[in-house]
């Protein structure tokens, strides 16, 4: 079995289980929610109809009304008159203009504008005619009106006429509705249980091929044949794990038994080698003590230098006195642990030492500038932290040049945050090369960017910074030109995370 991943056989039939039904929910829940909407849509018309016919009534009460003002010029009367117009224009506002057509919304603003600007005044004008102002007019006024509220009842009937045929429309269209879904119910059924009887055979006839197979393959291993072809199952699940381990069995057991063979064949040279192994340890151990007794102390090394020095000042080879002091100082600052903290400047110090020796060597082929500020120079950092990245940009960079070769080394505070450049005009470092210092688990010696005095790689370097100010974003490499590589160091503002290097 593959090494994707692992999904049981139970999982497998809950799976198919669960898809079965959701999908029939689905659909379920869509022809529910195109129902509802069409039976909204249908109160909402019932809801109109209602309203149309409640002004209808209101329209011949207010008729009524005005009718029985004329002939009994009681107070009560004009009073239900005027309450049944306010509530017929209360009404007419309430209907929803968004629900209807545009033929039904113009009969919605005559109604209104036959209401409120005609009605209206012709009723008042009545009125005051009965009161004597114009009293030969009474019947005219009425009349008009009486006209004007058939006009609006016309409309008001035009406007149900409308609504009911919608009604019915949207009745016919929820039957519909039901039906289908009823249709679409007995279809998922019939279409569920093909689908269902079809998995259930192919799995069943899937997992007896499987059990044959596996069975077959164990008689064959339990009675020693072991020159069998390995099971390769396309299943994930606890058939694929089983013929993994029918595998592994199979392979365990033919190298067991190769394993006893070749073991029985050394057995036989085991008294003939073990003089052998004898005078070969023996010479391991005499060339181990050759091989102490070769290395040089670095202490005793330091001190030869000093002597050498002094020898040298006192013959007045004042350079050369110079360049054994270099070498000197750069000897003592290594000698430190690497664990031990120091500051910028100090760094900064040994690096003028080891810059001076490089000078020396290669004069006018190279060149170096420091600009440090002094706001950061106090900063501290893990001992070996900054020769290492300069021994690196002169040993890859700039050494094969003949001339033009440029080192910088640049300190300064850039938009409140504190930054330590390292830069070099060399051929520029691989893509590749900065993704095995940044992502990849390669040792330094893989890297093979060691400097010349530390033996410490950037990868060293970059991993020290980090463990010491408890962040992975203090280093970084860029090389965005096509020639040199920079290296940037960004300080925290903290200066100093919770873990020591």
């Amino acid at each position: 079995m593959s090494s994707s991943k692992f999904i049981s056989i139970k999982r497998k039939l809950l799976l198919t289980y669960l898809i079965i039904i959701i999908s029939m929910g689905l659909v379920n829940v869509f022809l529910f929610i195109n129902s509802s909407l069409i039976k909204n849509q249908y109160n909402e018309i019932t809801n109109t109809i209602f309203i149309l016919n409640s002004l209808s009534k209101k329209m011949k009460e207010t008729n009524k009304s005005l009718e029985g003002y004329i002939f009994t010029h009681k107070r009560e009367t004009i009073d239900e008159m005027y309450n049944n117009q306010w509530l017929f224009m209360k009404l007419l506002r309430t209907i929803d203009k968004d629900l209807l057509d545009d033929v039904s919304r113009l009969y919605v603003e005559n109604i209104y504008n036959l209401v409120n600007d005609t009605y209206i005044d012709l009723a008042e004008k009545t009125i005051w005619s009965v009161r004597g102002i114009e009293e030969e007019k009474t019947t005219e006024f009425f009349r008009e009106a009486a006209k004007i509220g058939e006009y609006v009842d016309r409309y008001l009937n035009m406007l149900m006429d409308k609504q009911l045929e919608q009604s019915d429309i949207l009745h016919r269209q929820n039957t519909d509705q039901a039906n289908n879904i009823l249709r679409v119910n007995i279809l998922l059924v019939i279409f569920n249980v093909i689908l269902g009887g079809i998995i259930a055979y192919s799995f069943s006839k899937k997992t007896v091929e499987t059990v044959y197979l596996l069975h077959d393959t164990a008689e064959k291993i339990y009675e020693g044949d072991l020159d069998i072809e390995e099971i390769h199952l396309d299943s994930r699940d606890e058939f694929g794990l089983l013929a993994d381990s029918l595998n592994k069995l199979n392979r365990n057991t033919k190298n067991l038994i190769h394993k006893i063979k070749k073991n029985a064949e050394l057995e036989v040279r085991l008294h003939k080698e073990e003089s052998e192994k004898l005078k070969m340890s023996t010479l391991l151990k005499e060339a181990e003590l050759l091989a102490l007794q070769s290395q040089i102390n670095p202490h005793f090394l330091f001190n030869t230098l000093n002597i050498i020095s002094k020898t040298a000042l006192i013959e007045e080879a004042d350079k050369t006195c110079t360049l054994i002091e270099s070498v000197s100082d750069m000897f003592r600052y290594n000698l430190k642990r690497l664990n031990d903290i120091v500051t910028i400047r100090d760094e900064i110090g040994v690096i003028n030492e080891y810059l001076f020796i490089q000078k020396t060597r290669f004069r006018d082929r190279v060149s170096f500038i420091i600009d440090v500020e002094e706001e950061i120079m106090d900063i501290e950092i893990p001992h070996l932290t900054l020769q290492p990245i300069v021994e690196n940009a002169f040993i890859h960079g700039i050494e094969g040049y003949e001339e033009g070769g440029e080192i910088k080394i640049l300190g300064k505070v850039q938009n409140g945050e504190q930054i330590l450049i390292i830069e070099d005009n060399g051929p520029g470092i691989d893509k590749e090369r900065i993704k095995e210092i940044f992502y990849e688990e390669v040792t330094e010696r893989e890297l093979d960017i060691k400097g010349h005095t530390t033996g410490i790689g950037l990868k060293n370097v970059k991993r020290r910074l980090e463990l010491f100010f408890n962040s992975n974003e203090v280093f970084s490499i860029d090389r965005t030109n096509d020639r040199g590589t920079k290296v940037i160091i960004k300080f925290p503002h903290d200066l100093r995370g919770e873990n020591n290097v």
